[in-house]
Protein backbone atom coordinates (compact mmCIF):
# COMPACT_ATOMS: atom_id res chain seq x y z
CA UNK A 1 0.00 0.00 0.00
CA UNK A 2 1.34 3.38 -1.02
CA UNK A 3 1.89 6.23 1.42
CA UNK A 4 -0.98 8.13 -0.11
CA UNK A 5 -3.43 5.30 0.54
CA UNK A 6 -2.20 4.94 4.16
CA UNK A 7 -2.83 8.61 4.77
CA UNK A 8 -6.34 8.39 3.40
CA UNK A 9 -7.12 5.35 5.57
CA UNK A 10 -5.79 7.02 8.75
CA UNK A 11 -7.82 10.17 8.10
CA UNK A 12 -11.03 8.19 7.56
CA UNK A 13 -10.44 6.33 10.83
CA UNK A 14 -10.03 9.56 12.79
CA UNK A 15 -13.18 10.99 11.30
CA UNK A 16 -15.12 7.85 12.23
CA UNK A 17 -13.93 8.04 15.85
CA UNK A 18 -14.90 11.68 16.16
CA UNK A 19 -18.33 11.03 14.66
CA UNK A 20 -18.89 8.13 17.03
CA UNK A 21 -18.07 10.26 20.05
CA UNK A 22 -20.39 13.00 18.86
CA UNK A 23 -23.22 10.52 18.32
CA UNK A 24 -22.78 9.11 21.82
CA UNK A 25 -22.78 12.57 23.41
CA UNK A 26 -25.85 13.66 21.45
CA UNK A 27 -27.68 10.42 22.32
CA UNK A 28 -26.90 10.81 25.99
CA UNK A 29 -28.09 14.41 25.99
CA UNK A 30 -31.31 13.40 24.22
CA UNK A 31 -31.96 10.63 26.76
CA UNK A 32 -31.42 12.97 29.70
CA UNK A 33 -33.77 15.60 28.23
CA UNK A 34 -36.35 12.91 27.47
CA UNK A 35 -36.16 11.53 31.00
CA UNK A 36 -36.62 14.95 32.59
CA UNK A 37 -39.57 15.80 30.33
CA UNK A 38 -41.17 12.42 30.93
CA UNK A 39 -40.77 12.76 34.72
CA UNK A 40 -42.34 16.22 34.71
CA UNK A 41 -45.32 15.27 32.55
CA UNK A 42 -46.24 11.87 34.03
CA UNK A 43 -49.00 11.65 36.70
CA UNK A 44 -47.63 11.60 40.22
CA UNK A 45 -48.34 8.41 42.16
CA UNK A 46 -50.42 8.37 45.29
CA UNK A 47 -47.28 8.25 47.37
CA UNK A 48 -45.97 11.48 45.79
CA UNK A 49 -49.16 13.46 46.33
CA UNK A 50 -49.46 15.95 49.16
CA UNK A 51 -50.68 14.19 52.26
CA UNK A 52 -53.35 15.49 54.54
CA UNK A 53 -52.93 13.71 57.84
CA UNK A 54 -55.85 13.87 60.18
CA UNK A 55 -55.35 12.89 63.80
CA UNK A 56 -58.33 12.41 66.03
CA UNK A 57 -57.70 12.41 69.75
CA UNK A 58 -60.41 11.34 72.10
CA UNK A 59 -60.06 12.39 75.71
CA UNK A 60 -62.30 10.60 78.18
CA UNK A 61 -62.94 12.04 81.60
CA UNK A 62 -65.22 11.00 84.40
CA UNK A 63 -68.35 12.72 83.13
CA UNK A 64 -67.69 14.00 79.55
CA UNK A 65 -65.99 12.94 76.34
CA UNK A 66 -64.20 15.55 74.18
CA UNK A 67 -62.99 14.92 70.59
CA UNK A 68 -60.38 17.25 69.07
CA UNK A 69 -59.32 17.03 65.38
CA UNK A 70 -56.06 18.53 64.14
CA UNK A 71 -55.07 18.56 60.43
CA UNK A 72 -51.44 18.94 59.35
CA UNK A 73 -50.44 19.29 55.64
CA UNK A 74 -46.98 18.14 54.58
CA UNK A 75 -44.97 18.62 51.36
CA UNK A 76 -44.76 15.78 48.80
CA UNK A 77 -42.65 12.95 50.05
CA UNK A 78 -39.23 12.78 48.30
CA UNK A 79 -38.50 9.90 45.92
CA UNK A 80 -35.20 8.08 45.44
CA UNK A 81 -34.60 7.32 41.66
CA UNK A 82 -32.12 4.72 40.48
CA UNK A 83 -30.94 4.89 36.77
CA UNK A 84 -28.87 2.61 34.57
CA UNK A 85 -25.66 3.84 32.81
CA UNK A 86 -27.59 5.11 29.77
CA UNK A 87 -30.02 7.18 31.83
CA UNK A 88 -33.03 4.85 31.91
CA UNK A 89 -35.06 4.77 35.08
CA UNK A 90 -34.69 1.39 36.74
CA UNK A 91 -36.37 1.84 40.16
CA UNK A 92 -38.38 4.52 41.97
CA UNK A 93 -38.41 4.14 45.75
CA UNK A 94 -40.19 6.51 48.13
CA UNK A 95 -38.07 7.85 50.98
CA UNK A 96 -39.69 7.70 54.39
CA UNK A 97 -39.75 11.04 56.17
CA UNK A 98 -40.91 11.39 59.76
CA UNK A 99 -43.09 14.47 60.02
CA UNK A 100 -44.05 15.74 63.48
CA UNK A 101 -47.77 15.98 64.07
CA UNK A 102 -49.11 18.54 66.46
CA UNK A 103 -51.78 17.30 68.83
CA UNK A 104 -54.14 19.63 70.62
CA UNK A 105 -56.18 18.39 73.54
CA UNK A 106 -58.92 20.54 74.90
CA UNK A 107 -58.05 21.81 78.38
CA UNK A 108 -60.09 20.11 81.03
CA UNK A 109 -59.47 19.19 84.62
CA UNK A 110 -57.59 15.95 84.94
CA UNK A 111 -59.41 13.20 86.79
CA UNK A 112 -58.54 13.14 90.49
CA UNK A 113 -55.84 10.65 91.47
CA UNK A 114 -56.73 7.83 93.77
CA UNK A 115 -55.36 8.45 97.24
CA UNK A 116 -53.95 5.72 99.45
CA UNK A 117 -56.54 4.40 101.84
CA UNK A 118 -56.37 6.11 105.19
CA UNK A 119 -55.77 4.15 108.32
CA UNK A 120 -58.83 3.34 110.34
CA UNK A 121 -59.37 5.84 113.16
CA UNK A 122 -58.94 4.70 116.73
CA UNK A 123 -62.36 3.69 118.07
CA UNK A 124 -63.71 5.28 121.23
CA UNK A 125 -64.19 1.94 122.98
CA UNK A 126 -61.76 -0.92 123.25
CA UNK A 127 -62.86 -3.84 121.09
CA UNK A 128 -62.03 -7.25 122.64
CA UNK A 129 -61.45 -8.54 119.12
CA UNK A 130 -58.29 -6.42 118.93
CA UNK A 131 -56.83 -8.20 121.95
CA UNK A 132 -57.79 -11.56 120.50
CA UNK A 133 -56.09 -10.69 117.20
CA UNK A 134 -52.74 -10.20 118.96
CA UNK A 135 -52.57 -13.92 119.69
CA UNK A 136 -52.58 -14.86 116.01
CA UNK A 137 -49.11 -15.98 114.91
CA UNK A 138 -49.96 -16.95 111.33
CA UNK A 139 -47.83 -15.09 108.83
CA UNK A 140 -50.86 -14.43 106.64
CA UNK A 141 -52.54 -12.57 109.52
CA UNK A 142 -49.60 -10.50 110.73
CA UNK A 143 -50.98 -7.36 109.14
CA UNK A 144 -54.01 -7.70 111.44
CA UNK A 145 -51.70 -8.02 114.44
CA UNK A 146 -49.79 -4.90 113.41
CA UNK A 147 -53.02 -2.96 112.93
CA UNK A 148 -54.31 -4.13 116.31
CA UNK A 149 -51.13 -2.92 118.03
CA UNK A 150 -51.49 0.45 116.32
CA UNK A 151 -55.09 0.84 117.47
CA UNK A 152 -54.35 -0.36 121.01
CA UNK A 153 -51.65 2.30 121.27
CA UNK A 154 -54.45 4.86 121.48
CA UNK A 155 -55.86 3.38 124.70
CA UNK A 156 -53.16 4.59 127.10
CA UNK A 157 -55.50 4.52 130.09
CA UNK A 158 -56.92 1.05 129.45
CA UNK A 159 -55.30 -1.62 131.59
CA UNK A 160 -56.67 -4.35 129.30
CA UNK A 161 -54.75 -2.85 126.37
CA UNK A 162 -51.62 -2.54 128.50
CA UNK A 163 -51.77 -6.19 129.60
CA UNK A 164 -52.44 -7.38 126.05
CA UNK A 165 -49.37 -5.54 124.73
CA UNK A 166 -47.21 -6.88 127.57
CA UNK A 167 -48.29 -10.43 126.77
CA UNK A 168 -47.55 -9.85 123.09
CA UNK A 169 -44.09 -8.54 123.95
CA UNK A 170 -43.37 -11.72 125.91
CA UNK A 171 -45.12 -14.46 124.00
CA UNK A 172 -45.49 -13.68 120.30
CA UNK A 173 -43.37 -15.87 118.04
CA UNK A 174 -42.52 -13.10 115.59
CA UNK A 175 -39.62 -11.00 116.88
CA UNK A 176 -40.64 -7.87 114.98
CA UNK A 177 -44.10 -8.03 116.54
CA UNK A 178 -42.62 -8.33 120.04
CA UNK A 179 -40.40 -5.30 119.43
CA UNK A 180 -43.32 -3.30 118.05
CA UNK A 181 -45.42 -4.09 121.12
CA UNK A 182 -42.59 -3.01 123.47
CA UNK A 183 -42.16 0.29 121.62
CA UNK A 184 -45.91 0.90 121.80
CA UNK A 185 -45.79 0.67 125.60
CA UNK A 186 -43.91 3.98 125.70
CA UNK A 187 -47.26 5.75 125.75
CA UNK A 188 -48.62 3.80 128.72
CA UNK A 189 -47.11 5.98 131.44
CA UNK A 190 -49.93 5.18 133.86
CA UNK A 191 -48.84 1.56 134.30
CA UNK A 192 -45.60 -0.07 135.42
CA UNK A 193 -44.16 -2.58 132.90
CA UNK A 194 -41.29 -3.66 135.21
CA UNK A 195 -42.47 -7.26 135.44
CA UNK A 196 -42.68 -7.62 131.68
CA UNK A 197 -39.33 -5.87 131.17
CA UNK A 198 -37.49 -8.09 133.65
CA UNK A 199 -38.71 -11.15 131.76
CA UNK A 200 -38.20 -9.74 128.25
CA UNK A 201 -34.64 -8.54 129.03
CA UNK A 202 -33.64 -12.20 129.33
CA UNK A 203 -34.53 -12.84 125.71
CA UNK A 204 -31.62 -14.00 123.58
CA UNK A 205 -32.82 -11.73 120.81
CA UNK A 206 -30.80 -8.50 120.76
CA UNK A 207 -33.62 -6.43 119.33
CA UNK A 208 -36.03 -7.43 122.09
CA UNK A 209 -33.55 -6.74 124.92
CA UNK A 210 -32.46 -3.49 123.30
CA UNK A 211 -36.09 -2.32 123.04
CA UNK A 212 -36.69 -3.18 126.70
CA UNK A 213 -33.70 -1.12 127.89
CA UNK A 214 -34.84 1.77 125.72
CA UNK A 215 -38.35 1.54 127.20
CA UNK A 216 -36.97 1.56 130.77
CA UNK A 217 -34.88 4.66 130.05
CA UNK A 218 -37.82 6.52 128.55
CA UNK A 219 -40.42 5.78 131.22
CA UNK A 220 -38.15 5.50 134.28
CA UNK A 221 -40.86 3.56 136.08
CA UNK A 222 -40.42 2.36 139.64
CA UNK A 223 -37.72 -0.32 139.71
CA UNK A 224 -36.47 0.42 136.16
CA UNK A 225 -32.89 0.27 137.51
CA UNK A 226 -33.21 -3.50 137.76
CA UNK A 227 -33.69 -3.69 133.99
CA UNK A 228 -30.25 -2.13 133.47
CA UNK A 229 -28.65 -4.48 135.97
CA UNK A 230 -30.12 -7.43 134.11
CA UNK A 231 -28.98 -5.90 130.83
CA UNK A 232 -25.37 -5.85 132.08
CA UNK A 233 -25.64 -9.64 132.45
CA UNK A 234 -27.01 -10.26 128.95
CA UNK A 235 -25.23 -12.74 126.70
CA UNK A 236 -25.00 -10.26 123.79
CA UNK A 237 -22.21 -7.61 123.94
CA UNK A 238 -24.35 -4.98 122.24
CA UNK A 239 -27.00 -5.27 124.95
CA UNK A 240 -24.39 -5.04 127.73
CA UNK A 241 -22.85 -1.96 126.11
CA UNK A 242 -26.22 -0.27 125.80
CA UNK A 243 -27.05 -1.12 129.41
CA UNK A 244 -23.70 0.28 130.59
CA UNK A 245 -24.32 3.45 128.62
CA UNK A 246 -27.72 3.79 130.31
CA UNK A 247 -26.22 3.29 133.77
CA UNK A 248 -23.93 6.27 133.27
CA UNK A 249 -26.45 8.39 131.38
CA UNK A 250 -29.18 7.95 134.01
CA UNK A 251 -26.66 7.76 136.91
CA UNK A 252 -28.03 4.49 138.26
CA UNK A 253 -26.07 4.01 141.48
CA UNK A 254 -27.72 0.64 142.20
CA UNK A 255 -25.91 -0.77 139.14
CA UNK A 256 -22.45 0.37 140.25
CA UNK A 257 -21.19 -3.04 141.43
CA UNK A 258 -22.37 -4.91 138.34
CA UNK A 259 -20.92 -2.20 136.10
CA UNK A 260 -17.56 -2.53 137.88
CA UNK A 261 -17.52 -6.27 137.17
CA UNK A 262 -18.19 -5.62 133.51
CA UNK A 263 -15.42 -3.01 133.33
CA UNK A 264 -12.90 -5.52 134.68
CA UNK A 265 -13.88 -8.91 133.33
CA UNK A 266 -16.03 -8.51 130.22
CA UNK A 267 -14.53 -10.25 127.17
CA UNK A 268 -15.57 -7.45 124.82
CA UNK A 269 -13.23 -4.44 124.92
CA UNK A 270 -15.87 -1.96 123.79
CA UNK A 271 -18.17 -3.18 126.54
CA UNK A 272 -15.40 -2.74 129.14
CA UNK A 273 -14.78 0.79 127.91
CA UNK A 274 -18.52 1.61 128.08
CA UNK A 275 -18.69 0.28 131.64
CA UNK A 276 -15.62 2.29 132.69
CA UNK A 277 -17.13 5.45 131.28
CA UNK A 278 -20.34 4.72 133.18
CA UNK A 279 -18.37 4.37 136.43
CA UNK A 280 -16.68 7.68 135.73
CA UNK A 281 -20.06 9.32 135.23
CA UNK A 282 -21.01 7.92 138.62
CA UNK A 283 -17.67 9.14 140.06
CA UNK A 284 -17.27 5.66 141.47
CA UNK A 285 -14.24 4.57 143.51
CA UNK A 286 -14.34 1.40 141.40
CA UNK A 287 -13.08 3.46 138.45
CA UNK A 288 -10.10 5.05 140.23
CA UNK A 289 -7.89 1.94 140.26
CA UNK A 290 -8.44 1.38 136.55
CA UNK A 291 -7.74 5.03 135.75
CA UNK A 292 -4.60 4.97 137.90
CA UNK A 293 -3.28 1.98 135.93
CA UNK A 294 -4.05 3.73 132.65
CA UNK A 295 -2.10 6.85 133.70
CA UNK A 296 0.84 4.75 134.91
CA UNK A 297 1.03 2.75 131.69
CA UNK A 298 2.91 3.51 128.49
CA UNK A 299 -0.05 3.74 126.11
CA UNK A 300 -0.61 7.28 124.88
CA UNK A 301 -4.26 6.66 124.09
CA UNK A 302 -4.94 5.17 127.55
CA UNK A 303 -3.30 8.13 129.28
CA UNK A 304 -5.37 10.59 127.28
CA UNK A 305 -8.59 8.67 127.89
CA UNK A 306 -7.91 8.47 131.63
CA UNK A 307 -7.32 12.22 131.79
CA UNK A 308 -10.51 12.94 129.82
CA UNK A 309 -12.52 10.76 132.21
CA UNK A 310 -11.03 12.37 135.34
CA UNK A 311 -11.50 15.84 133.89
CA UNK A 312 -15.27 15.27 134.05
CA UNK A 313 -14.97 14.88 137.83
CA UNK A 314 -14.00 18.56 137.97
CA UNK A 315 -13.27 19.58 141.59
CA UNK A 316 -13.64 16.12 143.09
CA UNK A 317 -10.75 15.69 145.56
CA UNK A 318 -10.12 12.07 144.60
CA UNK A 319 -9.67 12.95 140.95
CA UNK A 320 -7.51 15.99 141.66
CA UNK A 321 -5.24 13.99 143.99
CA UNK A 322 -4.71 11.33 141.35
CA UNK A 323 -3.97 13.88 138.63
CA UNK A 324 -1.39 15.69 140.77
CA UNK A 325 0.77 12.57 140.70
CA UNK A 326 1.08 12.79 136.93
CA UNK A 327 1.33 16.52 136.30
CA UNK A 328 4.92 16.03 135.09
CA UNK A 329 4.01 13.23 132.70
CA UNK A 330 5.53 13.73 129.24
CA UNK A 331 2.31 12.90 127.43
CA UNK A 332 -0.54 14.41 129.47
CA UNK A 333 1.37 16.45 132.08
CA UNK A 334 0.78 19.80 130.41
CA UNK A 335 -2.96 19.21 130.09
CA UNK A 336 -3.14 18.06 133.72
CA UNK A 337 -1.41 21.27 134.88
CA UNK A 338 -3.89 23.42 132.96
CA UNK A 339 -6.77 21.51 134.54
CA UNK A 340 -5.37 21.79 138.06
CA UNK A 341 -4.88 25.55 137.71
CA UNK A 342 -8.63 25.95 137.49
CA UNK A 343 -9.23 24.37 140.91
CA UNK A 344 -6.15 24.66 143.12
CA UNK A 345 -3.72 26.91 141.24
CA UNK A 346 -1.51 23.96 140.13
Amino acid sequence: MTDKNKARSSGARDIAIVLTILIILVSGLVLIVWTLVNHMTEDPSSEDKPVNKVLTVETVHAATTTTTTTTTTTVPAPVEIKMDPVGKTVEKKPVKVITPIEVTISPEKAPPQELAPKQAPVPKKLDPALIKALKDVRSSELYKVTESIRILSGFHDEKAAFIALCNTALQHKVIATRVRAIKTLRGFKKFNPQKMCLQAIKSKEERVAYAVIDLAGRLKFSGYENVYIQGLRHSKPMVRRYAAYGVGNHEILDAEQQTAKVSRYDKDKQTRDSALRALCRLKSNEALSTLRNMLAGKSTSNKQRAFNYLKEWKSDDRALELLRRYKNDKIVGQRIKQHLERYDGG
